[in-house]
């Protein structure tokens, strides 16, 4: 069974009651919280390890028509990098608006993380 710290979405560890630290409950629960963690980081956003999805960085250094594949294609390696194998998620976009996309990362059909990206106007 998979146990993992839980977190603010700020950085930083929470605290239970006791005022110990506070771990996942189940397994489900490590695990989105590990799919996010890869989905929000910076390329080096642990330092050590580059598992993050570096999705700021998508961003200008891709034209337009090809944004969303890029997208999925990042998101996929990150979860595929020594955590998920691949086919066992699936990784979908959905353009909001002209600058705005969501990214849904699902495992067995269910929605486990998702975030936006944003451009720049005028890109």
């Amino acid at each position: 069974m998979a146990v993992d710290f839980r977190w603010m979405s700020r950085g930083g560890v929470l605290l239970d009651s006791t005022g110990d630290v506070s771990f996942t409950q189940t397994p489900w629960e490590c695990l989105r919280s590990m799919v996010n963690s890869r989905l929000k980081a910076a390329f080096d956003g642990w330092k050590l390890y580059q598992i993050g999805s570096d999705l700021e960085n998508v961003i200008g250094s891709t034209v337009a028509a090809e944004l969303e594949t890029t997208i999925q294609r990042q998101v996929e390696s990150s979860l595929s990098q020594d955590f998920l194998p691949m086919g066992s998620f699936t990784v979908s976009t959905l353009q909001v608006g002209n600058q705005t996309y969501q990214v849904f990362v699902f495992i067995q059909n269910q929605l486990v993380a998702s975030t936006t990206v944003s451009t720049p106007a005028g890109t």
